[in-house]
């Protein structure tokens, strides 16, 4: 069975060793369009065997329309050479001990989009291991943001976010359970939170600014998935996830 893996960065050096680690374990190729990288996250792609360097020749900067247009169409050159296809940010890790097990089965059954359980993992620092992130960093909380469906088979036609699908033009069969956790590692202690929010929010254009896309990363916002909204689950109680 073959997987697919697509994703957008730019300077995301910290997480991206953890991200190519993780998606090697069953995927058959990862797919990385960089926008420019400096820190070195170019060559940590270069070096993976399962991943391919690709230039992204968008915007500079982070616009989300662009991102979901361009995420629409790429994905469409895996067709009869891919079982599966996610479409993923750097941070995102799909995960089940048995994946490609559930992977074989939902095939088996027609499923088209699985339904994934999102979570917000969190540590008190950034982690250090050399293995796999969830080795080291295990709890989080629930957290329905990150529910998303980032892997399908036969199609798919997402809202901007990629969060969601827009059912009025794709409504695909689902899984009938919950098995694939989404692991989301942001909340990595708050000097990585601030700095990767602050660098986020440099890239985002004013245009998109004011069509209200990418503010949760501005400075002083005070909403969910704000700096402050993941520094107060850094003291709050946390659950074993993995």
């Amino acid at each position: 069975m073959r997987v697919w893996v697509y994703a957008i960065c730019k300077d995301e050096k910290p997480i991206v060793g953890y991200f190519l680690r993780h998606y090697s374990t069953f995927a058959e190729k990862i797919i990385i369009y960089d926008g420019g990288s400096i820190d070195g996250t170019r060559q940590e792609i270069a070096d993976c065997p399962k991943a391919e360097l690709r230039d992204w020749i968008g915007s500079t900067g982070i616009v989300d329309h662009e991102f979901l247009d361009f995420a629409h169409e790429q994905w469409k050159e895996a067709r009869g050479r891919a079982e599966w296809v996610a479409w993923l940010d750097l941070d995102e890790f799909l995960y089940h001990p048995n994946i490609t097990e559930v992977l074989q089965r939902y095939l088996e059954e027609g499923v088209e989009v699985p339904q994934v359980r999102g979570f917000t993992m969190v540590s008190d620092q950034f982690p250090t291991t050399k293995g796999q992130i969830y080795d080291e960093v295990k709890t989080g909380f629930y957290d329905d943001c990150w529910s998303k469906n980032a892997i399908f088979r036969a199609g798919i036609h997402w809202n901007v976010g990629r969060h969601s699908i827009n059912k009025e033009v794709f409504n695909p069969r689902s899984s009938k359970e919950v098995e694939i956790k989404m692991l989301h590692y942001r909340c990595l202690g708050l000097d990585y939170l601030k700095n990767r929010h602050q660098r986020n929010w440099d890239r985002v254009p004013q245009h998109c600014r004011e069509r209200n896309y990418g503010t949760n990363c501005a400075p002083g916002y005070q909403g969910h998935h704000g700096v402050d909204w993941f520094a107060e689950r850094l003291n709050e109680p946390r659950v074993n996830v993995i």
